[in-house]
């Protein structure tokens, strides 16, 4: 949380207790209600399987809710990395979900302020191109784990890929359009188990 936020009363109780009674997660966030210039509910997929495949398009994990188990990031050696500009966070969050499971609590936690000359704002730009980056790294983590021993598995890495590969490099995609058609075709591949991850 920035120095501007809130969070709620019961915030800290919430998740301590979420996480003591699901051992398994590694780390949690929740709901966030922005204030200031605009007000809206943000509200972000729960589950694990869900929260990854939806890093190919964006952070679903909200950082100023986020509640993390100090022996997982040490145990994962897990800490912010260089070289992501304004979205580190989302990639932080991005190394958490390959190495453990992550989950959202369905309440608000914390109050975002906005306002018109924050960072998020002012370097749009930057973080968007940062965010791409480990958008492209999310798509790799999935395509490592395509499995060859099916047909489908096969006509995807022989034709599929290095179709896509081609019209990306000659400009048919915008990155909003291919990141979406790569989160569907890889949730897809994801529900018939060609990828196992």
């Amino acid at each position: 949380m920035d120095h501007d936020d809130l969070m709620t009363p019961e915030r800290l109780q919430v998740q301590y207790d979420f996480m003591r009674h699901n051992p398994h997660i590694a780390a949690c966030g929740g709901y966030m209600y922005t204030f200031g210039d605009y007000s809206i509910e943000m509200k972000v997929p729960l589950d694990h399987h869900s929260l990854i495949e939806n890093m190919i398009i964006g952070s679903p994990m909200l950082n100023p809710t986020g509640f993390i188990r100090k022996d997982f990031l040490e145990a994962n050696q897990i800490k912010y990395e260089r070289g992501y500009s304004f979205a580190a966070d989302f990639k932080f969050w991005s190394d958490i979900a390959k190495a453990g499971e992550i989950a959202n609590v369905p309440k608000v936690l914390t109050k975002y302020r906005v306002y018109e000359k924050q960072t998020s704002r002012i370097y749009r730009k930057a973080s968007t191109d940062a965010s791409h980056l480990i958008q492209y790294e999310m798509v790799e983590y999935f395509l490592s784990h395509l499995q060859f021993e099916s047909a489908l598995g096969e006509l995807v890495r022989n034709q599929f890929l290095p179709s896509v590969q081609c019209f990306l490099d000659n400009g048919f995609f915008s990155p909003y359009v291919y990141f979406s058609f790569m989160y569907e075709i890889i949730k897809g591949l994801r529900e018939k188990k060609v990828i196992k991850k």
